[in-house]
């Protein structure tokens, strides 16, 4: 679904050779249909649409990671995933950071799977030694890099 001033089928400018989506407009549309080799001075010749056109295709592939991980990673490692991002802090921290406070309810909703798997996932995060509970919940960063590695 593509808004107003977005750009669609930039697959071209790689090794795509067959479309493989097709566009519909849902209201008046006018659409701009430029050649690849076009393109490709467009982009040298004009910054602007160069940065454009790059936030496009980075967009996109996060998208497309983003999904891919919501389909082919199982809710445990998505989950392990998620905790050292709260923190706001880098895989590599030693020691265990405060987790900001967060219902296991809205865990469930970002890793996408049902309240009562986060609390189970946790319960083993805590006799696995990846999170601490005292008071808060605290995440042992490098200790869950380290089981997500060994996965």
């Amino acid at each position: 679904m593509c808004g107003a001033n977005e750009l669609s089928g930039l697959g071209c400018l790689g090794s795509e050779k067959r479309r493989l989506g097709t566009a519909s407009a849902v209201e008046l549309s006018e659409l701009i249909r430029i050649d690849r080799d076009s393109w490709f001075k467009l982009l040298r010749d004009q910054p602007g649409l160069f940065e454009v056109a790059l936030a496009h295709l980075s967009n996109r592939n996060v998208d497309l990671k983003k999904v891919c991980a919501q389909i082919l990673d199982h809710s445990e490692r998505r989950l392990a995933r998620v905790l050292p991002k709260l923190t706001r802090i880098g895989v590599e921290q030693r020691e265990p950071v405060v987790l900001p406070k967060i219902s296991h309810e809205t865990l469930a909703s970002i890793v996408g799977t049902p309240r009562s798997r986060i609390t189970y996932f946790m319960n083993c995060f805590r006799k696995r030694g990846l999170i601490d509970y005292k008071g808060r919940a605290m995440v042992r960063p490098s200790r869950l890099n380290v089981a997500l590695q060994d996965e």
